[in-house]
C-alpha cells in the first residue's frame, strides 16, 4: 500500500529519537499546531531556510546527508544570534513517498536534534519537486542577543574556525572546481590528492559544525556578529551597514584548514575564505578587553578564534595584504535572484 501522508508523519517523524520532549514543550507533533511555553525571562529566536534540489544540494544526494546538512544550516542561524536551539518545524515537499529515502532523511535529521536537544514539533508533506523548508526557534535571555548592529570603531572582528573549506566541500560534492561568480568567474583550484582529503570536504559541506555551544556563551560580550554562509565579505559587509562602521581586514591573517592548503593555491584559499559562502562559522566584532576572555571561552569549547581586522569609523571595506597595500575585494556575497 502506497504511503499516505499521515502515514509517513507516524512512521519516520513522530518517533522519539526526533520529535522527544524538552522543558517548554507542551505539545509537538500529533495536533494541529505546537504548544510552546516560553520561560518569562527569555525571548524566541526564530529562523527558516529553505533548501532546493539542485540548488542547495545535488537532487540525488544521500537522504542522511541532506537532512544533517538542513538541520545544520539553520542551527547556524541560531547561533549567529547566541541562541540556545529549542526545536524546528519541517516542510517537506518530494516526489514520491519512498520509504527508505524517507527514513534516511529522519536519521539526518535526528543526528543534530539529538545533539542539541532540539526536537522536530511539526511541519507539512506535500507532493512535488524535491525540496525542504525547515524553521528553527531558539531561546535567549533578552539582555543577551547577537545581533548585526552594535559594532563599535576600535572593536576586533573575529572568526571562528577556518574559512574556505564550505567552497572546496561544494567542489568536493560536484567533483569539479567551483566557480565563484562574484570574483569574475576566477576557477577555484581543487585538486585533493587523496582519500583523507576528499572526505575533509566531503564532511565540510554535507556536516558542517555551527559554533552553537561557544555562541550561547559569548552572548552578552560581543557587539555584534552574524554566521558565515554566504562568504566573509559579503556577510562582514552586513554588520558594517547595520552597525553604520566600517572595517579593516588583513588578508594575511585569514586562517585556513591545512587541507585547504594542501589541495589548492593561495589566491584560490583566499578567494574561497572571502566569497566561498557555507562555512557556517561566526563573524564577530568585540571590545579588544573582551579577546581574552572569548579565546578562553573558544578553547574551552574546542574552537580556534581568529583576529582579522579592525572596525573603522570610515565607511567602506578594506582589505590590506602582507605588504601593507589595498587590495580591490568588493563586498558581494551569492544572491539567489542577482544577475
Amino acid at each position: 500500500m502506497p504511503l499516505s501522508e499521515f502515514d509517513i508523519i507516524s512512521r519516520f517523524f513522530a518517533q522519539p529519537d526526533l520529535s522527544f520532549a524538552v522543558p517548554g514543550i507542551d505539545q509537538g507533533i500529533g495536533d494541529d499546531a505546537a504548544i510552546l511555553s516560553v520561560p518569562d525571562d527569555q525571548v524566541v529566536t526564530a529562523s527558516m531556510d529553505v533548501l532546493v534540489a539542485d540548488v542547495h544540494f545535488p537532487a540525488g544526494a544521500d537522504a542522511a546527508k541532506i537532512g544533517q546538512r538542513a538541520l545544520a544550516v539553520n542551527l547556524s542561524d541560531l547561533a549567529a544570534m547566541g541562541s540556545k536551539p529549542w526545536c524546528f518545524t519541517l516542510g517537506l515537499i518530494i516526489p514520491e513517498a519512498d520509504a527508505q529515502w524517507l527514513q534516511n532523511l529522519a536519521s539526518g535529521l535526528s543526528v543534530l536534534a539529538q545533539r542539541y536537544q532540539c526536537p522536530l514539533v511539526g511541519g507539512d508533506i506535500s507532493r512535488g519537486p524535491l525540496s525542504l523548508s525547515i524553521q528553527v526557534q531558539g531561546l535567549n535571555h533578552r539582555d543577551k542577543l547577537i545581533r548585526r548592529a552594535g559594532a563599535q570603531p576600535g572593536d576586533l572582528i573575529l572568526v571562528t574556525g577556518t574559512l574556505g573549506d564550505g567552497a572546496f566541500g561544494l567542489a568536493s560534492v560536484t567533483n569539479e572546481p567551483v566557480q565563484i561568480k562574484q570574483i569574475k568567474g576566477h576557477p577555484l583550484k581543487f585538486d585533493p590528492q587523496n582519500d583523507a582529503q576528499a572526505t575533509h570536504f566531503n564532511a565540510a559541506y554535507w556536516a558542517p559544525e555551527p559554533p552553537v555551544n561557544f555562541a550561547e556563551r559569548i552572548a552578552g560580550r560581543v557587539s555584534a556578529g552574524l554566521d558565515i554562509s554566504d562568504g566573509l565579505l559579503g556577510d562582514l559587509a552586513h554588520i558594517l551597514q547595520a552597525s553604520a562602521v566600517g572595517a579593516r581586514i588583513e588578508l594575511a591573517k585569514l586562517p585556513y584548514s591545512s587541507h585547504a592548503q594542501a589541495v589548492s593555491d593561495p589566491t584560490s584559499c583566499e578567494l574561497a575564505a572571502l566569497y566561498g559562502g557555507d562555512d557556517y562559522e561566526l563573524c564577530l566584532t568585540a571590545n579588544p578587553s573582551e579577546l581574552e576572555g572569548l579565546n578562553s571561552l573558544a578553547e574551552q569549547s574546542g574552537l580556534s578564534l581568529t583576529v582579522i581586522g579592525e572596525i573603522v569609523a570610515e565607511l567602506g571595506l578594506q582589505c590590506i595584504d602582507v605588504d601593507g597595500e589595498t587590495v580591490d575585494h568588493s563586498p558581494s556575497s551569492y544572491q539567489h535572484f542577482k544577475r
